[in-house]
């Protein structure tokens, strides 16, 4: 009898400690939630804008499928790395001419990536990925490098960090930890100064410098002056040093990411008015209508732009569209810009590449993703025949032959060679869903 009790004394003490062990570790796992999510400081984010059922039906007329498009490039460019490399070619007619991925995984393309995660609601490839890009792209001053094959360089471009930093706010109002909003802080403040400025960084332009200034009576002219080695003194303190200057590519300014910084107080009240003013200045003319290329603010505060980028007396008209867009976003887009891309892409579909200021002409065409931000900003502004044209001139580029290894994605034709890059089928997956 007396071994009886004994054992069912065993038996009860076995229960509480049981019991006792799994309230321990409940209560361990509600305080790790509690420190990483519950306490999160809360942000609110602006709406971006969609398509609607008949849009996404009116693009799978030309074979953009987003689903498809996700499918296909997640099978191809994510097979064994967690990061998603900047393209795959895919085998050419010679024996010699393997298949093969980029070397390079940009950290614009990450940012992308995790825009898809984020929109599909797949929390653990999201975290998944954001600890990839922070143990592989992290400077030791907190940045982040336009690649992962820049660390040798310590490359950082403010550009970048800027794209990321807007992809990694979304990703933070969804799934982020008390920690992901330290990161938001500390890029924000290694980003914008303490008036809100976006930081000055090294850029390069053209031998022939162009400069926006003022004139007496209010209205702006444009300045053309050749450069030498030494520095070029222009009228309302404009200076312009040889080679490269300290200053902002306009395409940087996403105004959309500012507003939502400011209004969550990252940073200062004024930031986003400020930008927007800097922005909307830059616009060069009714005849050349298209946004500078950089600004440089001067020691009191006054502003002056550089207009061409890689070709003297010719606008970039790529980086005016990364500009357009942004303008887009939030409502403030040129009608000038806007009608000139639509005329482009509905008349003549076809983009130009360089914008020469003194015979008003386009040459060239831009790159695919060029298109593809024009049909963001066809979106921002809802207009169905730009829309249309531009799902046309994309649904073009879509590969259809059942045996290519990359069915159903975007392609361009790099020297004979067909090649997927990782942000043409990313963002058009992200702008029909």
């Amino acid at each position: 009898m007396k071994s009886f009790f004994k054992g069912l004394f065993r038996q009860k003490n076995m229960k509480y400690f049981v019991g006792a062990g799994i309230l321990l570790i409940l209560g361990a796992v509600y305080l790790w939630y509690a420190h990483n999510y519950g306490n999160k400081e809360q942000v609110s984010l602006e709406a971006q804008s969609r398509v609607d059922y008949d849009e996404q039906n009116s693009a799978s007329k030309y074979n953009l499928t987003a689903d498809y498009i996700w499918s296909r490039t997640k099978s191809v460019m994510l097979v064994s790395d967690k990061l998603i490399p900047e393209y795959y070619m895919i085998q050419g007619q010679l024996t010699e001419e393997k298949p093969e991925f980029a070397s390079r995984y940009s950290l614009t393309d990450q940012a992308l990536l995790l825009s898809v995660y984020v929109r599909q609601n797949d929390r653990l490839s999201a975290m998944s990925l954001v600890d990839e890009v922070y143990d592989r792209f992290a400077t030791s001053q907190g940045s982040l490098l336009a690649s992962e094959a820049d660390a040798d360089k310590q490359n950082v471009s403010v550009h970048d960090n800027i794209v990321w930093l807007e992809s990694f706010l979304e990703y933070y109002s969804v799934f982020g930890s008390t920690s992901d909003y330290e990161r938001i802080k500390n890029a924000s403040k290694s980003l914008f100064d303490e008036e809100g400025n976006i930081v000055e960084s090294e850029i390069s332009f053209a031998t022939l410098q162009s400069i926006y200034v003022e004139n007496g009576d209010g209205t702006t002219a444009l300045v053309e002056e050749e450069r030498t080695e030494s520095d070029v003194n222009l009228p309302n303190n404009n200076t312009v040093k040889a080679d490269k200057i300290d200053g902002v590519e306009m395409r940087s300014v996403n105004l959309r990411l500012i507003r939502n910084l400011e209004n969550n107080k990252f940073i200062p009240a004024g930031s986003y008015d400020k930008a927007l003013k800097i922005v909307k200045e830059s616009f060069i003319s009714e005849d050349v209508p298209f946004y500078a290329y950089a600004y440089q603010i001067n020691e009191d505060g006054t502003i002056h732009y550089i207009f061409e980028g890689n070709e003297s007396g010719a606008v970039d008209i790529s980086a005016s569209i990364e500009t357009a867009l942004n303008m887009a976003d939030v409502g403030e887009l040129s009608p000038a810009v806007f009608a000139y891309l639509k005329s482009a892409v509905v008349n003549q579909k076809n983009l130009g590449n360089l914008y020469y200021i003194a015979t008003k002409q386009a040459s060239g065409s831009v790159n695919l993703f060029s298109y593809i931000q024009c049909l963001n900003i066809a979106i921002d502004c809802d207009d169905t025949s730009m829309y249309e044209t531009l799902c046309e001139i994309i649904g073009g580029k879509v590969a259809t032959y059942n045996n290519s290894p990359i069915l159903s994605m975007i392609y361009r034709n790099d020297e004979y060679r067909f090649t997927a890059y990782a942000q043409d089928n990313l963002l058009i997956y992200l702008l029909l869903t």
